[in-house]
């Protein structure tokens, strides 16, 4: 099938977006309210202020990344599947959501680390083409989940069908990164301590979790309704009744 020409309803995604989050909430937030909990409290109770905390502080950073990268790739590997099976009209319980999100985890780290070095050696030519390149795969966590075919299968696919529709999606996740950046700058304004390591409370960081969770779950949601949006044409996805329903 030929993608030039498909486009992307950025009113149906947002209406999408909107009634899965809505369908869904506590498994939504819930997830990735501990998909964000879990690293942050782990790295609070390691940070702890110790005379040997500059000596472990690499090793220690490392281990946090590798740990946040696997939570986030969980967090969205469920996320996607409510999404996508929401829009399809599909109900699964958390079940069948948590065991499928763990046997996805080794593929999503895989495709989150290659796009990773993708869009970073592409950046090192020109900020250009790293955003073209990250517009390319921006549907391919998604597509991963969907279509079960593989990493490579699934760039491959999210560069397929996002062809005809890089500019919608620029105009989209560019505005939506902007709105949040502006909330982020007037938050770290109001409370400074926000973004101090150095001088977080347990309340602090129970705000910090929560406002990442808040941001991630959306963020994936919407994710997942652009690829379902993009995707419908191909008639995976019970199209018929995602115009139906998301017109």
């Amino acid at each position: 099938m030929a993608y030039e020409d498909n486009a992307l309803d950025i009113g149906r995604v947002m209406r999408c977006t909107g009634a899965v989050v809505g369908a869904r909430p506590a498994a939504i937030f819930g997830i990735a309210a501990v998909s964000m909990a879990v690293p942050a409290a782990i790295s609070y109770a390691l940070g702890e202020p110790g005379r040997d905390a500059a000596a472990r502080g690499m090793g220690l950073a490392g281990g946090m990344m590798m740990l946040g990268l696997i939570a986030n790739a969980a967090m969205q590997a469920a996320l996607f599947r409510i999404t996508i099976d929401e829009a399809a009209g599909v109900r699964r319980g958390m079940s069948e959501i948590v065991p499928g999100a763990l046997r996805a985890l080794p593929a999503m780290i895989g495709l989150t680390i290659l796009s990773w070095l993708g869009i970073f050696g592409a950046s090192l030519l020109l900020v250009v083409p790293g955003i073209i390149v990250a517009l390319m795969w921006a549907v391919a966590g998604p597509a991963l989940i969907a279509r079960q075919e593989g990493v490579l299968a699934a760039l491959g696919y999210s560069r397929a069908i996002t062809r005809g529709a890089r500019g919608s999606l620029f105009l989209l996740l560019g505005g939506i990164g902007i709105v949040v950046s502006i909330i982020a700058i007037g938050a770290f304004m109001a409370k400074p301590d926000l973004a101090m390591p150095g001088g977080v409370t347990v309340g602090i960081l129970v705000i910090q979790v929560a406002i990442n969770a808040v941001v991630y779950a959306l963020w994936s949601v919407l994710t997942a309704a652009i690829y379902v949006d993009l995707s419908a044409g191909d008639g995976e996805l019970a199209s018929e009744r995602y115009a139906e329903v998301f017109a």
